[in-house]
């Protein structure tokens, strides 16, 4: 079901044309249409990776090209293999990160003949011969033919070299070049990367992303450091012979344990995808198309993507082509862990990535701001709170958390970052099967007083071949004394990839705790506005009918991969101030700080990029007055407003935009103001849970007709704009 936007008398909200078409089938008394079956990511038509052959079941990647009598492993843990058919060795290379330098040395009497790269050269006053040669990732190559009375090896397993890669690169360079070349000709015309993609699919022209194309430059660009120059290559051009037309965006359920996170060093981002993949509808919406789900597929024929993200609290759709830095006939970076014709996981990052100017710009952060990107919900950092729980052997923190597990919100923990100085630590944690400096999501949460224990269930998406072996593991002797325990955890029922710890070792193992107050059933609504000297030239105010429960973010443009950004965020703060039946007398009831589910009433500005609070709203202290604030003396500082209502803003819920004085006592911090300003337009957008990317509007006010009432006859439409 749509949101249908109607008009009020004060009016000025506009309504989008697929709204007015509705209408105008409801006048007419026309049948309602049925919404299309939309096999939007193609998963229909998914076929099944190709069966390794029995032989080749003890290879890691798809196996040797070449066959012969003998397979023989070079290393204990194989790596390297050489294969012998007749009088000819080949030698295939089964990893991914290491070329193999190949060196034999072949006794007096030996008939040596080169094949393919080798270098044979006679060893200076003997009768024997050095073959060299080096094997890339992957490859199978030709060695050596002949007849040998005996031979020695030397064979070492080396990082690929910068040479290999740069001459990858070249190579890929070539294709790239040329397909880049034939879109920036035929997009003369075109003003935006819609414009460009439309034509690439009516043209049937290999989409490249011309803002944020296939070189270095998309990898290192802002890093503070030397970063290794990748090649970039599409499916076709680094899987195997065979697999390109298997590829898909989905090709598996999706899951957190079905994530690799790659050699990038971001796993701030890739653990926010895998908390994320807890809830795979969020995910699936992601790459929903924002405006017709049945060119999706057009637009992946010809090599793009868009994924879908709520960055600077605005939603945005960001559209890449399918070039990705590969490394031995893989994503280099985040990818599928158990496919590699499952692109979904690579092509988030990547688009992450195109959002902040390069791959380089997203080493490193927080798992919680990277989640409020991914899914615009706000979040609350609890560090502190797991500390003082810790200082004090309290429960306070482990309570609030049992329950935000009831509401269905994420829970994330984090373990602390490696230093040093770390290394009897890290062994510590690698025992447990725990990675340093990495977050983990909680699926589960259960208080027991009765028994005085605590439990949490953890998901272990990084660590696949280590199991927990504390407290309350698989085979604990616990779960038979504890009964009670084990029937409220479902024991013996095992869930994959999850373990059970004790809210005691959670708080010896983890030193970071976070929530993202997800709303997956509300609707999401983001106003504009921009300071000015700290000033807004929008607030929000709500009139309602019936108890509300509203969710309030205030963000701020991000820092992350802005030039000469500074360090600090100017400090933010929302107020949620009520009139109780006028809006000449208002008292400020709230403050947001640092816990969104935990506002003050005292005046908390915050250096932060987001601030959030969860607000209840009744009728008898309506009118409400959300104002945002910022300590800045700048002009045009941009910012965005969301609001999450689960009914949706209609005729419970009233809101109209205002604009407050600049000389009320609100700017002064005072509690006791009057509310008095002037109704303004400000630009919003309004995203259904149910719809991949929200309409945009501009007005007044939002109202939502629920009954399907006719709209006033001066309605506009305005096309959903797309950054």
């Amino acid at each position: 079901m749509g949101c249908g936007l109607s008009c009020g008398k004060s009016g000025g909200v506009v309504t989008n044309s697929a709204n007015r078409e509705q209408q105008q089938q409801q006048k007419n008394g026309a049948k309602k249409v049925e919404k299309k079956d939309i096999d939007e990511f193609e998963e229909r038509t998914i076929q099944p990776l190709p069966e390794k052959r029995p032989e080749d079941k003890i290879f890691k990647l798809a196996g040797p090209t070449f066959t012969g009598e003998e397979v023989i492993p070079c290393f204990d843990n194989g790596l390297l293999y050489r294969i012998v058919k007749d009088d000819v060795w080949a030698f295939y290379n089964d990893t991914r990160t290491y070329e193999m330098h190949v060196g034999f040395t072949f006794n007096k009497g030996s008939t040596v003949r080169p094949l393919g790269n080798t270098k044979v050269t006679n060893l200076d006053g003997t009768e024997e011969y050095l073959a060299e040669l080096v094997v890339y990732p992957g490859e199978t190559v030709k060695y050596v033919r002949g007849s040998f009375t005996g031979f020695k090896s030397k064979i070492n397993a080396l990082p690929l070299s910068e040479e290999y890669l740069k001459t990858k690169a070249e190579q890929y360079g070539q294709r790239i070049e040329e397909e880049l070349v034939r879109v920036r000709e035929m997009s003369d015309d075109c003003t935006t990367e819609d414009d460009i993609l439309a034509k690439c699919v009516r043209l049937r022209i290999p989409f490249v992303d011309t803002k944020f194309p296939p070189c270095q430059d998309s990898i290192a660009k802002g890093s503070n450091r030397p970063m290794k120059v990748l090649p970039w290559a599409r499916q076709d051009m680094y899987l195997p012979d065979g697999y390109a037309p298997l590829v898909r965006l989905f090709r598996n359920k999706i899951n957190a344990l079905n994530i690799d996170q790659g050699d990038l060093g971001d796993c701030w981002v890739t653990c926010a995808i895998a908390t994320l993949a807890e809830n795979p509808f969020l995910v699936r919406r992601m790459f929903s198309h924002p405006v017709d789900p049945e060119i999706t597929a057009k637009e992946r024929a010809v090599g793009a993507h868009r994924v879908t993200f709520n960055k600077n609290g605005w939603w945005q759709n960001v559209i890449v082509d399918n070039y990705l830095p590969v490394v031995g006939g893989v994503a280099k970076y985040a990818r599928s862990a158990n496919d590699p014709c499952e692109m979904w996981v690579s092509m988030m990052e990547k688009a992450y990535a195109k959002l902040h100017g390069s791959y380089a710009n997203i080493i490193a952060g927080d798992p919680l701001l990277a989640l409020q990107d991914l899914s615009g919900y706000p979040t609350t950092r609890y560090d502190e709170s797991l500390a003082k729980d810790i200082e004090a052997e309290d429960t306070e923190l482990l309570e609030r958390l049992e329950r935000y597990n009831r509401q269905g919100f994420f829970i994330v923990l984090s373990t602390p970052v490696k230093t040093a100085e770390d290394e009897e630590k890290e062994k510590l944690y690698k025992e447990a099967g725990l990675l340093m400096g990495f977050g983990y999501s909680v699926t589960s949460v259960v208080h027991i007083p009765e028994d005085k224990i605590s439990l949490m269930q953890i998901r272990n998406p990084w660590v696949k071949d280590v199991e927990w072996k504390g407290d309350w593991n698989d085979s604990d002797p616990k779960w038979e004394t504890y009964p009670r325990v084990a029937a409220a955890c479902g024991y013996p029922a095992q869930v994959e990839g999850c373990f059970w710890m004790s809210w005691k070792d959670v708080q010896k193992y983890f030193n970071g705790c976070g929530v993202v107050f997800t709303h997956p059933h509300s609707k999401d609504y983001r106003i504009r506005g921009s300071f000015n000297q700290g000033i807004p030239d929008v607030c929000v105010q709500f009139t309602v009918k019936k108890k509300t429960y509203i969710a309030c973010t205030l963000s701020q443009e991000d820092h992350r991969g802005k030039e000469n950004a500074p360090e600090e965020y100017p400090p933010i703060m929302l107020t949620l101030s009520s009139g109780k039946g006028s809006t000449s007398e208002m008292q400020v009831e709230q403050n947001s700080n640092l816990d969104a589910d935990h506002p003050t009433n005292q005046f908390t500005f915050m250096q932060s990029r987001d601030v959030g609070m969860l607000c209840t709203l009744t009728p008898e202290n309506s009118p409400y007055l959300l104002i945002p604030r910022m300590m800045s003396d700048k002009t045009g500082v941009p910012y965005v407003l969301g609001l999450f209502c689960d009914d949706g803003i209609g005729s419970d819920v009233k809101v109209e935009f205002q604009r407050i004085p600049e000389e009320s006592a609100i700017f002064n911090n005072k509690a006791d103001f009057s509310g008095k300003g002037k109704s303004t337009v400000a630009t919003f957008q309004v995203h259904c849970p149910e719809e991949g990317f929200p309409k945009e509007f501009s007005g007044k006010e939002i109202t939502q007709s629920m009954s399907g009432a006719k709209k006033s006859d001066n309605d506009s439409s305005k096309k959903s704009k797309k950054n």
